[in-house]
């Protein structure tokens, strides 16, 4: 279970922190960043499931690889 994201300097993200709750729905307007949170998330995931360290986020939204 996820229990803290941060997104720092990627893309539309600056300083973003987010403590997700165990059941978590995201709204908002077109361009307000939701997609760009999942691609974030999915780039992560890839790169575990690969066992390779995340790279930069030119291509792909990141995470910051902060980690508390």
């Amino acid at each position: 279970m996820l229990t803290r994201i941060e997104i720092d300097g990627c893309k539309t993200f600056r300083d973003f922190a987010l403590d997700p709750p165990p059941f978590l729905v995201v709204l908002g307007r077109d361009g307000a960043g939701k997609s760009r949170l999942f691609d974030a998330l999915r780039f992560l995931f890839r790169g575990l499931a690969n066992s390779s360290r995340p790279g930069s986020c030119s291509h792909h939204a990141a995470p910051s690889g902060r980690g508390r």
